[in-house]
């Protein structure tokens, strides 16, 4: 008589934490503050299994020079080393492009732009995918470079073509999909970045994705669960075609000087589950400016 066949053990649900906008920098206690952040996340019970960044990990690269993107950067993975043993996956910002304001002495360096991020922070591409137990991952790039220190926040054509066979291969595993700005938004209505006129109150792009409805269309191929972001240092959520819509906050608040619009310094806790359903909040995580 034979013995009854092994089960494949059930699925556990996960936990991650979303840091967006870190917005590391030299002063305004940035450091100690970023470290503070680390030590949070670190404490939290159950334990998240990896990290998320949002993108803006350091401070306006944009206009500093190489060697100084680089100082920056090291600092940043010193600190990460040093308060957070986590895997972490990152998404580039629009802050994180190294001397992109300084083309004509840098733009031949390999570390300009988006490269020296890519390339100090260990990530695959500028934009890739990831699974972890039993859940897919999409992390892209919104920075569509026109000029040096001009760029349309857009999801590009190679992207967007790559998103649908990527999620094709997904074969229906519940999916997030992480840019560093929102897709759409309407708590930036009520900022003090919407643009008013007599005829229309609107949030402009930049503060969100310019392609925002074929990134939806795209995003069709697979079983996306959620779109989530950082960028505005707001926290908000909206439901709308069967699809979850999360901006974070910000782990800087108002770039270490404060809340942003009331909204503190924080970092979102995503507790996922086996049946593709997820969990939200935003932890605000103490530091005071």
């Amino acid at each position: 008589m034979g013995g009854a066949r092994a089960q494949p053990a059930a699925q556990k649900g996960f936990r991650f934490a979303f840091l967006p906008c870190i917005h590391l920098r030299r002063d305004l206690r940035s450091p100690e503050g970023f470290a503070h952040a680390l030590r949070t996340v670190r404490q939290l019970t159950p334990a998240p299994e990896f990290l998320l960044t949002g993108g803006d990990m350091c401070h306006n690269l944009r206009d500093q020079t190489i060697a100084q993107s680089v100082e920056v950067t090291d600092l940043f993975l010193k600190l990460y080393r040093e308060h957070c043993a986590l895997p972490a996956h990152h998404c580039l910002g629009n802050h994180d492009l190294a001397a992109w304001n300084q083309a004509s002495t840098a733009a031949s360096d390999p570390l300009y732009g988006k490269q020296l991020t890519v390339k100090k922070l260990g990530m695959r591409d500028r934009f890739y995918s990831f699974d972890h137990a039993g859940w897919h991952f999409v992390v892209l790039d919104y920075v569509r470079v026109r000029a040096p220190g001009q760029f349309t926040a857009e999801v590009d054509p190679e992207q967007l073509a790559w998103l649908g066979e990527d999620l094709a291969r997904a074969q229906a595993r519940p999916t997030i999909i992480v840019t560093h700005a929102p897709v759409l938004s309407a708590v930036e209505l009520l900022s003090d970045r919407a643009v008013r006129t007599a005829e229309a109150l609107a949030v402009p792009f930049g503060r969100v994705i310019s392609n925002g409805p074929a990134l939806i269309e795209a995003a069709k191929a697979g079983n996306v669960r959620a779109f989530i972001s950082g960028h505005l240092h707001l926290v908000e959520r909206l439901e709308l075609m069967d699809r979850t819509f999360i901006c974070s906050g910000s782990v800087s608040g108002h770039q270490w000087t404060g809340p942003r619009l009331g909204t503190p310094a924080g970092f979102g806790v995503f507790d996922c589950h086996p049946d593709g359903t997820f969990a939200f909040r935003y932890e605000p995580h103490g530091w005071k400016a």
